[in-house]
């Protein structure tokens, strides 16, 4: 029986941030391959390198701390869905981490909360349940969080850091699905919180 995602030709709209990067540029690829008639809009620092050739792919320069301009892009592309995985390197000043992995993630998270976005999918790191002791073998979501003092790396600091509000925006995604699906029913407020 063949896989349903096999048999998709579309996933309607796909925002792909740092999709000139190595993830972003395979995930590109690999929604253009699995799902031809999608179409993809690439954001990125600069769009001059990893590009695919799908007439059904689009590339925006642009920075993801801009809030004006990630509204206005936002307000263009329309995206169904985003996956966010712009990072900077992991070694650059923590300045530059703080302003793209919490700064610039809130900014996406606003403009996509705004602009009605369905489905939002932030990659993070291994890093943030790895602990230098313990090997990563069939990690998931379930593992805790290495944080504060026990986390060496403030690159992985702001990788869970912007966790919660990221939690925050799929909890408030969540009740807007349910609200339109029950429409005038009672519906329950969701609060997610991490333990640090």
């Amino acid at each position: 029986m063949p896989n349903n995602s096999d048999t998709i030709q579309s996933l309607g709209k796909v925002l792909v941030i740092g999709g000139c990067g190595f993830l972003g540029s395979h995930i590109v690829s690999f929604i253009v391959n699995r799902h031809p008639q999608t179409q993809v809009a690439v954001l990125d620092l600069r769009t001059n390198s990893n590009r695919n050739s799908s007439p059904n792919v689009s590339y925006h320069d642009g920075d993801i701390t801009d809030a004006a301009a990630m509204k206005a892009l936002f307000s263009e592309v329309k995206p169904n869905a985003v996956i966010h995985t712009a990072s900077p390197h992991f070694d650059l000043k923590p300045e530059i981490h703080e302003k793209v992995n919490v700064g610039g993630t809130k900014v996406l998270l606003k403009a996509a909360q705004e602009a009605g976005v369905k489905a939002f999918v932030y990659t993070s790191s291994a890093s943030v349940i790895l602990d230098h002791e313990t090997e990563l073998i069939n990690a998931d979501e379930r593992w805790p969080l290495v944080t504060g003092d026990a986390q060496p790396e403030y690159y992985t600091t702001t990788k869970v850091s912007i966790l919660q509000h990221y939690l925050v925006f799929l909890a408030d995604l969540v009740l807007r699905h349910t609200q339109r699906q029950l429409s005038s029913k009672p519906t329950a407020a969701l609060k997610t919180t991490l333990a640090s």
